[in-house]
């Protein structure tokens, strides 16, 4: 098994120790076989971290009745599947202007933001993932080293409660405690520095 695997497993598993059913919510990966399938991401992201995600878990599923606090993988936060990944960076390539063809969307928060990967920043097997949040005062940068240190980060949110269950019985965030972490686990990201966020 592969560290990002590892690592999803982990945050299930806690996520499943809360009592809550996100993780019954997402597809099951995709196989060699199926990656292929996917032409041109394939010829991009093939041996990186990036396929290792995929290869864990296709995304939600969107034909899940559950609602979408259900769906998170964290707070705010779902993991899309390749399909929708692949529509999504076709579809914002034609229609928004500041959207690059070698962005591929990753999460979505259910509205306008997205984080991405950016297929012009693949160092060896590691993908950097950026942020776009177009009502921000600086909607565009690094928000994680690489998807190892986002899921790594993640994890350790999980397991120091700065993501926890709240009284609605969803997933919530203490967000000053989020940030600590995530500034501690990503040096290279810029998103966690910004002077808009709390110190």
């Amino acid at each position: 098994m592969n560290v990002i695997s590892e690592l999803g497993n982990q945050i299930l598993e806690i996520v499943s120790n809360w009592g809550l059913p996100n993780g019954s919510h997402f597809q099951q990966g995709l196989n060699e076989q199926q990656l292929a399938t996917h032409s041109r991401f394939y010829s991009h992201f093939h041996a990186t971290e990036l396929e290792h995600l995929f290869s864990w878990r296709n995304g939600f599923d969107r034909n899940s009745a559950a609602s979408m606090a259900n769906l998170w993988l964290v707070p705010d936060w779902l993991l899309l599947s390749l399909e929708d990944v692949e529509l999504e960076r076709d579809y914002y390539a034609k229609h928004i202007h500041d959207w690059r063809e070698e962005w591929y969307p990753l999460l979505s928060n259910g509205t306008a933001d997205r984080l991405f990967i950016d297929q012009s920043r693949i160092t060896k097997f590691q993908v950097s993932v950026s942020y776009a949040f177009w009502e921000s005062p600086q909607p565009i940068g690094q928000i994680y080293d690489n998807i190892e240190a986002m899921l790594r980060t993640y994890l350790v949110c999980y397991q120091r409660r700065a993501f926890y269950v709240d009284s609605d019985g969803c997933l919530n965030r203490h967000f000053r405690q989020e940030v600590a972490i995530s500034r501690e686990l990503n040096p290279k990201s810029d998103y966690w520095r910004r002077e808009d966020l709390c110190s």
